[in-house]
């Protein structure tokens, strides 16, 4: 992130744990905008689709239908026999991305 000289932008979790430091995107919002406006970056990154989910069963339910399902049918489609190396090693990637996403 940033460039040369730049302050490295400061990483909070805002989220809900047993962490005695936890805060929320409402508490700190406003210092990372702030943070961006001043030191915008080089180059455009992909915009972000966040998704806040109030309830654990929504939650799990766009991680299956987003994440898992498409792992899914790509590892299903990389076994078949037509499929190519670079099939195979997509589907063996996301995989990976899956299961350390889901930890």
């Amino acid at each position: 992130f940033g460039g040369e000289g730049l302050p490295k932008p400061l990483v909070c979790h805002c989220g809900t744990s047993g962490s005695p430091n936890s805060t929320t995107w409402r508490a700190v919002s406003r210092y990372i905008v702030d943070y961006w406006r001043a030191n915008p970056i080089d180059r455009q990154l992909p915009r972000a689709a966040v998704t806040i989910t109030p309830q654990p069963l929504q939650y799990h339910t766009l991680f299956f239908l987003k994440r898992r399902l498409p792992s899914f049918v790509l590892g299903k489609y990389a076994e078949v026999p037509m499929a190519s190396d670079k099939v195979r090693r997509m589907a063996e990637q996301l995989a990976k991305g899956v299961e350390k996403a889901e930890k």
